[in-house]
């Protein structure tokens, strides 16, 4: 179903949602947009997506709000850009953190370009992961054994994809646990994006 703004979608959840609901922040956190989940049935929900409202009932039903954009409004986002074409698309994005210290010496055991080689070779030769993003970057935290501050060489990856990738949380633990990575954990961050392409 389709209604000209937000405040038309909520008033639409309303009529559908069963329950009265409130703002999981936990779950928001998590899933990097607003989630709002019913006071008496923890699997009737409702995700905010940007251009729609998803209202997951515990029934399995899913019923999508769409949020149409007038015509107005577009014809001032198309005059404010100054491109040639513009393809914007809902996109799953993952952002994986993964430290370069051995869990076991405490060290960087492997350079940062060889640990992106590893890394390339896992995600596009063993799972087919089309593209992404690699940089380098620092995780810095307090060990609780000695107090001491570490600043921890990283690297950060980012891949976006049209459906959910369901194997993510293997491919992370065959990174986590390959013998020159060697990591206790890796952050995953997983969100809903609007991306465009420019031209």
């Amino acid at each position: 179903m389709t209604v000209q703004n937000i405040n038309k979608a909520w008033d639409m959840v309303n009529e559908i949602f069963p329950t009265d609901y409130e703002k999981d922040e936990a779950a928001s956190n998590t899933a990097g947009y607003n989630i709002y989940r019913s006071r008496l049935n923890h699997y009737d929900y409702i995700c905010e997506l940007g251009d729609r409202l998803e209202v997951n009932l515990a029934n399995g039903k899913t019923v999508n709000i769409w949020i149409e954009s007038s015509e107005d409004e577009a014809s001032e986002t198309a005059t404010a850009e100054n491109v040639t074409e513009k393809a914007e698309e809902i996109m799953h994005e993952y952002i994986l953190t993964i430290g370069l210290n051995d869990r076991v010496t405490e060290k960087q055991e492997i350079s940062n370009e060889a640990a992106k080689r590893m890394i390339s070779e896992i995600l596009i030769n063993k799972y087919g992961v089309f593209a992404f993003t690699m940089m380098d970057c620092y995780g810095v935290y307090k060990m609780n054994s000695t107090g001491r501050i570490i600043q921890e060489p990283s690297i950060r990856i980012e891949i976006a994809t049209f459906e959910p990738m369901n194997n993510i949380d293997e491919i992370i633990r065959v990174i986590k646990d390959s013998e020159h990575l060697n990591q206790e954990s890796i952050m995953k961050k997983y969100q809903v994006s609007n991306i465009s392409f420019i031209e």
